[in-house]
Parts: C-alpha cells; structure tokens; sequence
C-alpha cells in the first residue's frame, strides 16, 4: 500500500529537521551491534506500542512523533512475516544517508518509506 503523497512529504519534512539526531541514533544502534536495520516509527496516534519514543510531536512542536525500533522488532510482532525479511534487507538503503521510516496514519495508513537525511 503506498501512503498519501501530502503525509510522505510532512514525514520528510520532519526527518529533514531532525536529520542529526535521527542519524546519530541510528548510527548508535548499528556502532552498538544492536542491529544493523534501524527502523524509525512516524506516527500521530499517542499509544504506539512499537519501538522507544524518541521525538515526541506536542513537546517538540513539530507534526510526528517518531519512536526508534528494529527489524528484528517488526519480524518479532509480525510486522514483518518472517519469511519477507530477508527480502526487507536487500532493499533496504544505505542506513548513513536514508532513515527508514514506518509511517502509522489513521487506522488504515501505514507503510514504509526510505527518507534522505538533510545532509
């Protein structure tokens, strides 16, 4: 399922203005040996269970609150069937200069998009 372009480009937006932290973070959890697919959840919704908040919207006064989360994590809860995972991973971008971002919108509106940090 492929999200709204206006919510893509808001998602962007944020990731743009908080490009330094969203990268440190993810370098941490790679430099750590956490894992080396580091997955930031966007979302509006105030009882997101997936990943450790992070950013939070209301406090930063910025449109999404993003919690930080890992592949291992979406295959854990399903969110990931098990046997794509491996396919997850090909296509996944380089995590140095692209976050990669589950954007939760609504009930309905979730997907993943690859989001260049403003370098």
């Amino acid at each position: 399922m492929s999200l709204p372009e206006q919510i893509l480009e808001s998602v962007q937006h944020d990731v743009e203005v908080y490009s330094d932290y969203l990268l440190k973070v993810a370098s941490g959890v790679i430099s750590k040996q956490i894992s080396e697919y580091p997955i930031f959840v966007a979302h509006r919704e105030p009882l997101i269970t997936i990943g450790r908040p992070i950013i939070v919207a209301e406090q930063m006064q910025t449109d999404w609150s993003f919690n930080a989360s890992l592949v291992e994590e979406f295959v854990k809860k399903s969110l990931i069937d098990v046997k794509k995972e491996a396919t997850f991973k090909h296509v996944y971008k380089d995590p140095e200069k692209f976050a990669c971002v589950f954007i939760i919108s609504g009930e309905s509106d979730a997907g993943f998009a690859f989001c260049p940090y403003k370098i």
